[in-house]
């Protein structure tokens, strides 16, 4: 092999160990929050974004949830069932309300399996986290306003931006190397 083609596989190598993870490391699921998501859509101005991290064990879940123009939210759960149906709570998020108003931050935590409840209860974060890679899995955030819900939203995984950048990487490399080649 001549010093480019080295050069050009120790490269691709190198991005493949840095993308290269343990099923499940470093996945992130977000759920955007309003009221057209209810079942029965609410009228409302209140919004919110609930984010959650996974552990690398997969047995710890990291969230946060933000909360705009809330006003008198009383809590906020997780429950299973898709888009357009309502479903039975699984994990707490929220519930020390009510909460007059805010505007920011409404919740930070980390589930373990033993927080699950109902229908996932004495199963592992991993099952929950299936839910949500199944699309069967949203945030609802009640209020005193509307006690079935204020604002709603589906969790869904969100694609990890160094793994993407490095995968582009990789193609450019590779493009570059085919190009290279077929010149010279």
């Amino acid at each position: 092999m001549n010093r480019s083609t080295c050069v050009f596989l120790a490269t691709v190598a190198t991005l493949l160990a840095l993308t290269a993870q343990p099923a499940h490391a470093s996945l992130m699921f977000v759920a955007n929050l309003d009221g057209s998501q209810e079942v029965g859509p609410v009228v409302t101005t209140t919004t919110g974004q609930a984010r959650f991290h996974l552990s690398v064990d997969q047995t710890m879940l990291d969230f946060e949830l933000d909360v705009f123009a809330g006003v008198n939210i009383t809590a906020a759960h997780i429950h299973l069932a898709p888009a357009g149906v309502n479903g039975g709570v699984v994990a707490f998020l929220f519930g020390t309300g009510p909460v007059p108003l805010v505007n920011g931050s409404l919740a930070t935590g980390t589930l373990l399996a033993g927080h699950l409840i109902n229908a996932l209860a004495g199963q592992s974060i991993a099952a929950l986290v299936q839910e949500f890679e199944n699309g069967n899995a949203y945030v609802n955030v009640h209020s005193q306003a509307n006690p079935g819900g204020e604002i709603r939203g589906q969790i869904a995984q969100v694609v990890s931006e160094p793994a993407t950048a490095c995968l582009l990487a990789i193609g450019l490399l590779g493009a570059g190397y085919a190009r290279r080649r077929h010149i010279h």
